[in-house]
């Protein structure tokens, strides 16, 4: 720094200007300083804050799987084979009996008689004889499991005419297959539906953890001698 009037040929006292003009930036930057450190702090507490409540915070445990689950995972399942059936009758009453129309929906049908039945066999062995210590009088399993039997008896109907439309050229056995068919499509639907929307409820509703275990015990039983 120049001594006063260093320099100068008017003797001015440069040190006391320069020392004035700087006092505003001065105070901008200690005000700047001091919001950085207030926000530095805030943004800390934020972070702490954050941290205890994460650690206070329960601990969220996986929902343990019930017979449901599985029941109506395999609806689900269904569903979507169903629509493969429903369009492959399309396409047999449109373009008639096709040896890749026929393929598909015999893969259907080999369906229904292992997946499916493996599936009501869980229903009626496993969920049912547990559920129906709940059930009343207006609300039995004898309607689901005269389901069973009727999709059963359907199915060999079924087969058995898939096999006629593959060794005659009958346009009547592509009707009666088409028929059955769309009749299946609708049983299963409605009975879906009807254990989605109220068996299943009960079941969620009234069924003991230690009667879930039992279920899914016997699910497991069924699936070794199933595949």
């Amino acid at each position: 720094m120049l001594p006063p009037g260093a320099g100068c040929p008017s003797q001015h006292n440069h040190a006391i200007a320069v020392s004035s003009a700087w006092q505003p930036a001065r105070r901008t930057i200690c005000a700047l300083s001091a919001a950085c450190l207030y926000l530095s702090a805030y943004s800390f507490s934020l972070v702490s804050t954050a941290l205890r409540t994460m650690d206070s915070a329960p601990t969220q445990r996986p929902r343990k799987l019930r017979p449901t689950d599985v029941l109506k995972h395999e609806h689900r399942q269904i569903e979507e084979r169903l629509q493969v059936l429903s369009s492959a009758l399309k396409s047999l009453g449109n373009q008639g009996r096709d040896a890749e129309i026929l393929d598909r929906i015999e893969e259907v049908a080999q369906y229904i008689d292992r997946e499916m039945a493996a599936h009501h066999r869980k229903e009626e062995e496993g969920l049912f004889p547990l559920l129906a210590r709940y059930l009343d009088e207006d609300l039995h399993l004898d309607g689901r499991i005269a389901d069973h039997q009727d999709l059963k008896i359907m199915s060999g109907k079924f087969k058995q005419t898939l096999e006629d439309c593959r060794s005659t050229d009958d346009h009547f056995a592509a009707q009666m297959l088409r028929g059955y068919g769309l009749y299946i499509v609708h049983l299963v639907l409605e009975h879906l539906l009807k254990e989605d929307e109220i068996l299943f409820l009960v079941a969620d509703r009234y069924l003991s953890d230690e009667e879930e275990t039992e279920i899914l015990r016997r699910f497991s039983e069924i699936d070794a001698t199933a595949s």
